[in-house]
């Protein structure tokens, strides 16, 4: 694997942890939008991307995104719902990671927040089988600005050519890829998987049955 690609940089959210929020949000909103059209509008949110660079507090955050977004509900439901728009690991996430980790650089870039960090990056979280991470909140860049990708590159003093990049999102993919960065877009876990195997940066037959099921 290592000679093709130095480190593999994962997405969390829709890639390795599934993400429970869509559903929320077209029943809420008065405005009307596909899943792909959320995602856009969600990551050009002033409200979102304040809150996911540790801009503005909590409160501030539900307020405006309420308003942003049209809902029609109080900002107790909203953060009760909203702590949920992060949910568990796909099955066979954290085996393939486990798997990975002695063989290339792992290291995740995820737009996120303090309320799902405490998620995914505490002791029992996902985000320790990582070599780093980088979770927006902490390091002030996001996705898809240049910056967020450009850090990783810096930090890291690897050829954008020999990063691997998975991500659910087309914009961020793209930007990724303005970068020189090798980003492919997938479709959920399983797709990563596949992906990974197509790049050869997995071998399927050696793969543990916890994440080939």
């Amino acid at each position: 694997m290592r000679d093709r690609f130095e480190m593999i940089l994962f997405d969390l959210g829709g890639v390795l942890v599934e993400l429970g929020g869509v559903s929320y949000m077209r029943a809420w909103s008065a405005l009307s939008f596909d899943e792909d059209e959320l995602w856009r509008l969600w990551l050009e949110s002033p409200a979102v991307r304040g809150f996911e660079r540790g801009e503005i507090d909590t409160a501030t955050f539900a307020a405006a995104v309420i308003e942003e977004f049209q809902l029609s509900v109080d900002a107790g439901v909203f953060l009760d719902a909203f702590d949920r728009f992060v949910m568990d690991p796909f099955p066979g996430a954290e085996a393939l990671l486990e798997y990975l980790r002695d063989q290339v650089l792992l290291v995740s870039l995820s737009n996120t927040n303090s309320v799902h960090w405490a998620r995914v990056g505490s002791s029992t979280g996902i985000a320790r089988h990582f070599h780093h991470n980088y979770p927006s909140h902490e390091t002030r860049r996001i996705k898809p600005d240049r910056e967020a990708f450009e850090h990783i590159i810096d930090q890291h003093a690897v050829d954008p050519a020999r990063i691997l990049f998975l991500d659910d999102n087309r914009i961020n993919v793209e930007a990724a890829a303005a970068c020189g960065i090798y980003a492919v877009r997938v479709a959920g876990f399983r797709d990563a998987v596949e992906q990974l195997v197509a790049l050869g940066a997995l071998d399927r037959e050696a793969l543990p049955s916890t994440v080939s099921e």
